[in-house]
């Protein structure tokens, strides 16, 4: 992205920079992150005091997923990036890469498999103190764990991220 080097400067070095052309521009062409790597001012044709961003774009997938759990026109899936160390999700057997299937057998994820909402929203409302049984999917198999809610989050981060490989594509 062609710019001034004053406004790159402020994308790269401020956090809460919400530049929505970047994003608008990473979704298009179906990446799910990016990282910045520098700015360019010796384009050919670019004006003196602007530059074009380089940036690293890359793509997590949902990876191999059997054909019957894949729902919704657009496959995606919500995928656990991470666990917070000592946290109910953890604790509960939750890791990096599971993909979010259901919430205690209620079919939650009716229509689109990547409804990241729709898991959040079933897991707030279980009571603080109570268990809940969250269907994931891990290597392709299901499996069910039980997380016990504690006050506040449960502790991990998610992201709804394409579905590359499955036996119905």
């Amino acid at each position: 992205m062609w710019g001034s080097l004053e406004s790159h400067d402020n994308i790269i070095r401020q956090e809460d920079v919400d530049y929505r052309p970047i994003r608008l521009a990473l979704y298009e062409m179906g990446a799910n992150g990016s990282v910045i790597e520098g700015v360019d001012d010796r384009v050919p044709g670019i004006e003196p005091g602007h530059g074009e961003i380089i940036q690293a774009a890359y793509m997590i997938h949902a990876g191999k997923v059997p054909a019957s759990y894949v729902r919704g026109p657009r496959p995606e899936f919500c995928l656990v990036q991470d666990t917070i160390p000592g946290s109910a999700a953890e604790e509960g057997g939750l890791r990096a890469g599971d993909l979010f299937w259901d919430v205690d057998h209620r079919s939650v994820l009716r229509e689109n498999t990547g409804d990241c909402e729709a898991i959040l929203a079933a897991l707030g409302r279980v009571s603080v103190g109570s268990t809940v049984t969250v269907s994931v999917l891990r290597d392709g198999s299901p499996l069910d764990l039980t997380l016990k809610r504690r006050d506040g989050l449960y502790g991990y981060h998610y992201l709804a991220v394409p579905l590359l490989d499955s036996e119905k594509i």
